[in-house]
This record gives C-alpha cells, structure tokens and sequence, in this order.
C-alpha cells in the first residue's frame, strides 16, 4: 500500500491513562523523553553560547554593542543571561537559537592571525576546549536521539502489525493507521484531530482530483477507510461537494463502522494495547517494548512494566 506523505510533525501527549493499573504508559514516557531530549539539545546549546559571548564581550568586532559580560539585548531590550536562556529555549524560538549557535561556531573557525590554529585555540585555549566539549556533547546527544527515535519506530511497527496478525485491532485501523501513522518519526504520538482533519482533507482532492494524488483506486480504499474500490465509488457516487462527503465518510467511519465516535478515541484504544503488549513478560525489552529513558541512560532495557 503507498502511503502518503508524512503530515504534521506535532507532538501530542494522549492522557497518560491505561486500561488497567498494572500497565505502565511506556508510550507517554518515550515521548516525554523525547521532549526532555530535545529541550536538552537547546540547553547544550545555549551554554555555548552564552559561555562565549560572557567571555567575549568587548572583544569582538561584531555584536558588541549587543552583549555584556551580564547579558545581551534582545529586540532592543536588555536581558540578564539567565532571561536571554528563557527567550531563545522557548518553544517556537528553535530557528533563532540555531542562528545564534552558527555564529558562535563560525567563531571557532576563524583564523585570521599567522598562528596555526583558530584564532580562539590561541587567545582563550581555556574556553575554545570547553566550547568544542559541548559540541561533542551535543553530536553524541543529538546522534543516540536518532538511534532512539529509530528504534522505537522499529518497536512500535512491529507491535502495530502483531496486533493486527492477533486480530486485536482491524485491518480497516491498520490500513488507517499505515496511511496516517499515530506516531511521529520520533515516535511521539500525533494529535490525532489533526490527523482526521488530514485524512478528510486528502480524501476530498482525491474526489476533485484522482490522479493528482497518485493513488490507485485500491490504495485509495485502503488510506481512506473503505473495505473496498466498490465501497468507495458507491460512497462518492456523483460528487457534488467532497469535503462534506469526506466529512461524513470518516465520521462514520469512527463512529458507526469502528465505534470510536473519532480518531482520537480509535487511537487511544490503541495506545492502551500497545502498553499492554509491551508490559507482557514474555516480550523481549529492546525487541517487542522499548523504554527510551533506559536507552538514553544506557541503562539495560527493563520492559515497560518497570518504572
């Protein structure tokens, strides 16, 4: 089956509810570490920053009026260094971060002076190996991330498509699950709202353009929830307005066809099924579950039952 192109990098926690007390969320806590992580990423990064620009105040050529040894102005207010971390490792300042840390690395590049080496290595040896620390720091966070996310990506396929084998979920889901998958490729849950949204979106140009989509009739039937071509073409019929029959469609398909009322209800269900395989004992930790805390703290995997 094609699916189609990843939508909407958004990271949405579910409610960290389970369906027994026994089963630990083992899909809320990746996602949270993978939140820590991130955030962390910012941090390693502002104190490169911020450990330059403090040493180096008054010495550069360039942004000199902007920086102190106490702070920086920013947008023509100044702050105190621990204000200016806050502004830049926000949420939705990321861009602006990386700008900032760019310049910082361009300054331990330069080498304007006769001495072999950067000019930093020459004049501050002190910070320019602190500097290149937290840019190993930095590579080795950022690369056992990646490994993470692929990994458990990895874990949850595997799990998705033994649930289906076991008929604990549908192929109808499953189909809708391959087209619109519930997980990131950081293996965060997506806001499944958006996902609906997405999927009434799609399935609206399909009706206004089919070969646009390059989908074939089969591979449309299964993105978009029908058991078959025919079902499909017997639901467009002569289409008149396609968003309120895409609207309709896949409002009746979590609601009457898989009695979930919506795709946020479909995917929480699950959710919960996945925890409950992960937390069986006779699942292979780092194999069928995958703990992200434990992977990041090089700690042996114990399972999503241990917390």
């Amino acid at each position: 089956m094609k699916k189609l192109i990843s939508i909407y990098p958004i990271i949405f926690l579910f409610v960290a509810s389970c369906q027994t007390d026994e089963t630990y969320d083992v899909v809320a806590a990746n996602t949270q570490t993978t939140t820590e992580g991130l955030m962390s990423l910012k941090e390693i990064k502002w104190n490169a920053i911020e450990n330059f620009y403090a040493n180096m105040a008054g010495k550069l050529n360039t942004d000199d009026k902007n920086i102190s040894t106490t702070g920086m102005t920013i947008n023509g207010k100044f702050n105190t260094w621990k204000e200016a971390k806050a502004y830049y490792t926000a949420n939705g300042k990321s861009e602006e971060l990386r700008e900032l840390f760019i310049k910082v690395e361009e300054h331990l590049k330069t080498d304007n002076d006769k001495v072999i080496g950067p000019d930093l290595q020459v004049s501050n040896p002190t910070l320019y190996k602190n500097l290149i620390g937290l840019r190993k720091e930095l590579d080795d966070k950022t690369a056992k991330l990646l490994i993470g996310w692929e990994k458990t990506t990895e874990v949850y396929t595997g799990i998705i498509e033994r649930l289906h084998r076991n008929k604990e979920i549908s192929g109808l889901t499953k189909n809708l699950m391959d087209a619109y998958p519930l997980f990131n490729t950081r293996g965060a849950a997506q806001d499944p709202v958006k996902l609906q949204e997405k999927m009434t979106t799609d399935f609206a140009n399909y009706m206004t353009n089919p070969k646009q989509s390059g989908l074939t009739p089969e591979e449309a039937a299964d993105n978009f929830g029908f058991y078959n071509v025919a079902d499909m073409k017997k639901t467009i019929g002569n289409v008149k307005d396609p968003n309120k029959i895409a609207k309709n469609h896949f409002n009746n398909v979590f609601d009457s066809i898989l009695g979930k009322e919506s795709a946020a209800n479909l995917f929480n269900e699950v959710k919960d099924l996945m925890n409950q395989s992960m937390a069986k004992s006779s699942d292979k930790p780092g194999i069928t579950s995958f703990n992200m805390q434990s992977f990041m703290n090089n700690q042996e995997q114990g399972g999503a039952s241990i917390h």
